[in-house]
């Protein structure tokens, strides 16, 4: 068990750090690493977070799991960075009916799915992951904001 748990964050870091760009939207559910459970959070479009996030009455938190100076160099506007495997009470919203939203570089990478399902086991229901990334995102013709390096 520790050796698969140590590929599968081998595999994560690797493909986060990929700068393949020709990403796809998806929507199929996402699955534990194990296979054996049922899926812990939704796959959602690019367009349906976009369309979320420019709602009126928006209850949405948007995050970015992207190594930090991909954050810094192009994010989804008004997404906050959270190192995927720190996510705990205190980077997220304290209203637990806020929708989450988490994404990393692309469909191959996994960073996202495991900052999401931190969230879900802190008790967040309303949670989703953007599979195609930042790449898709900008792929889309999105806009996307920069943030000051720290």
């Amino acid at each position: 068990m520790r050796r698969l748990l140590a590929l599968s964050l081998v595999s994560v870091l690797a493909a986060c750090g990929s700068s393949s760009s020709g990403s796809t939207e998806t929507a199929q559910a996402t699955e534990p690493s194990t296979g054996s459970e049922a899926p812990r959070f939704a796959q959602i479009s690019v367009s349906d977070v976009a369309a979320r996030i420019a709602a009126p009455d928006a209850n949405i938190a948007v995050f970015d799991a992207n190594h930090r100076e991909t954050f810094v160099e192009h994010h989804v506007p008004g997404a906050t960075w959270v190192h995927y495997d720190e996510v705990t009470a205190e980077t997220l919203p304290a209203d637990h009916a806020t929708s989450l939203v988490f994404y990393c570089a692309n469909e191959q990478c996994e960073a996202s799915h495991v900052a999401a399902n931190s969230a879900v086991d802190l008790g967040f229901s309303d949670v989703s992951v953007m599979g195609a990334g930042i790449q898709g995102w900008i792929a889309s013709g999105q806009a996307v904001e920069t943030a000051p390096e720290e």
